[in-house]
């Protein structure tokens, strides 16, 4: 007959199975730490390249998510939304 309650079986496999997920998640954040030491430039210029091409597409976009009103900010700052929805806070 085994003489330790279900609660404490459940606790300790759940203790188990956290520390396993705490190992693993520890391995994948060492594993992406090492990519980006490795190809963060490469990454950030991808990035940056992407960025600047959808940015200069916006113009292109169609229907109703394009506006064009003056907006303030909490701080008093205007925004000023440009007509494809780029938004800029202008400080006043």
């Amino acid at each position: 007959m085994n003489d330790t309650p279900d609660w404490i079986t459940r606790r300790n496999a759940k203790k188990k199975s956290d520390s396993a997920q705490s190992a693993e998640d520890d391995r994948q954040n060492a594993e992406a730490a090492s990519l980006i030491a490795a190809q963060g430039p490469e990454i950030w210029q991808r990035f940056i390249k992407g960025l600047a091409m959808n940015a200069n597409a916006l113009s292109k976009l169609e229907g109703e998510e394009l506006f064009g009103l003056p907006l303030v900010c909490r701080s008093g700052a205007f925004l000023k939304s440009f007509t494809v929805g780029v938004v800029v806070c202008i400080p006043s």
